[in-house]
């Protein structure tokens, strides 16, 4: 067995899941039993039948079921290699499915950076050391109906004390100050520590980096927080993002709910709070995403996170769909325990684009209005922002608007017009001209002239 061979099955193929990775997208990859993506069934890359091979995250191969034909199984690799022209790409491309790092890169990195990995690395191990050795922590997650392959698949750790942290990490032999950068463990020894008896997730940062997010594992006391994230986290880049290619990827507030999503078969990422900001959206857009799905909960933060999410994505060119979970639902993760993938379902395919949503909207206020249920201030607010919002959407967000409330009178849309305003505002936004140019061409086929911003200021003088 080659070294390749070896580092793959050692360490890729164990913690790959290629269907939720859209590497198996063109064998049409459909759920398990019971809605659980445990296995998956999909057309055999061998016979061609439809739906009659599978595959189990975590293993290697595709084994397909036909009992009267001699239908061998096909490796992983072999089922990727439509997608890619050489096998350095194939084997890149499934390290990076599987969140690990590649052998050799190390050789080529200075001392500093070679430390950092190597931390990253021990932090993990050492956390779901600790989890594995506490019983209250397994029995939480026993009893929020993870399932002991899941938990080790997410791999969630547990943080007894910053103390206990600090010694393993010297144990270890680790930086202690690149540590305390990380908000690993505190630089003050008497400073509270917040994450301390928490059970956490890793959040993998733009700089290669990681960052804690901790849950209590019972009631808050006072105005202490449920979740914790660690000092200095960058939310820039959705927790456990993964480029999808045929899915649009779904965007969700709690780290808990975007792992229940993707348990569920969905691309789900964690924003961790309210809305997709300013900076998560210049992500998406640097990773050519274009539509994204913001799934919130059907209450007074969740529909001031979707407008906030619409404010942020649209102008720079990202189609935003609105989900909302009804309140007896309550969130993703709750739905995963109680086994309600039918309804997931349900919610994800309602996803309303957002012209459509704000139009309504604004229908459903003026009903009030007339009914007498809000006053008319209230309505002329909210009619002004869905106006000064259409003119900043997408041309497909802004179609949708006018396709629910011409009655109003909203100018027709025109595709160089919006072109050039998108042009403009990502522009301002101190985008690559670069990239604004392939954006606007992506978005409406129409190819403009694109000068940087500092240019247009020397122009000017």
């Amino acid at each position: 067995m080659s070294t390749t061979t070896e580092f793959l099955h050692e360490h890729v193929y164990p913690n790959l899941d290629a269907v939720s990775a859209e590497l198996l997208a063109h064998l049409n990859p459909r759920n398990g039993k019971g809605g659980s993506n445990s296995y998956y069934s999909l057309d055999c890359p061998h016979c061609q039948k439809a739906g009659r091979a599978y595959y189990y995250p975590g293993t290697s191969s595709i084994v397909c079921n036909r009992k009267n034909a001699d239908c061998p199984s096909t490796s992983i690799w072999d089922a990727v290699e439509v997608h890619y022209s050489s096998n350095k790409d194939i084997f890149n491309a499934l390290c990076e499915a599987a969140n690990v790092e590649p052998p050799g890169r190390e050789d080529n990195i200075s001392d500093e950076q070679r430390t950092r990995l190597k931390l990253k690395k021990v932090i993990i191990a050492i956390c779901q050391k600790a989890h594995k050795e506490h019983q209250p922590a397994m029995d939480y997650l026993a009893g929020r109906n993870f399932k002991p392959e899941e938990i080790q698949h997410l791999g969630y750790g547990y943080y007894p004390s910053h103390g206990y942290i600090k010694e393993q990490l010297l144990k270890a032999s680790m930086d202690i100050k690149i540590a305390q950068e990380w908000g690993l463990i505190p630089g003050n020894p008497d400073k509270f520590w917040g994450m301390n008896g928490r059970f956490v997730g890793f959040w993998e940062q733009p700089d290669g980096s990681i960052r804690l997010w901790g849950r209590l594992m019972r009631e808050p006391k006072g105005r202490e927080p449920k979740y914790l994230f660690a000092e200095g986290m960058n939310k820039s880049r959705p927790y456990r993002w993964q480029k999808t290619y045929k899915k649009m990827p779904i965007l969700v507030e709690g780290t808990l709910d975007a792992d229940s999503l993707q348990l569920m078969g969905y691309p789900g990422f964690g924003v961790g709070q309210y809305c997709i900001n300013v900076e998560q959206a210049k992500f998406l857009l640097s990773q050519q995403i274009y539509e994204v799905i913001h799934f919130a909960d059907a209450d007074n933060a969740g529909l001031e996170g979707a407008i906030k999410s619409i404010r942020n994505c649209e102008p720079l060119g990202i189609t935003v769909y609105v989900v909302f979970v009804a309140p007896q639902y309550e969130d993703a993760d709750k739905m995963r325990q109680r086994g309600q993938q039918d309804k997931m379902k349900e919610f994800i395919d309602s996803a309303v684009i957002a012209g459509e949503f704000l139009a309504y909207r604004v229908l459903d206020t003026l009903q009030a209005t007339e009914s007498g249920k809000l006053s008319n201030e209230q309505y002329a607010h909210i009619y002004q922002d869905a106006i000064l919002l259409r003119s900043t959407m997408t041309g497909a967000s802004a179609l949708a608007f006018d396709g629910v409330f011409i009655r109003y009178g909203i100018t027709a849309f025109n595709p160089e017009a919006e072109a050039m305003k998108l042009q403009a505002t990502l522009l301002q936004a101190n985008l690559d001209p670069t990239l604004v140019s392939r954006v606007v061409r992506d978005r409406f086929g129409i190819e403009l002239d694109v000068v940087s911003m500092n240019e247009l200021e020397r122009a000017s003088r």
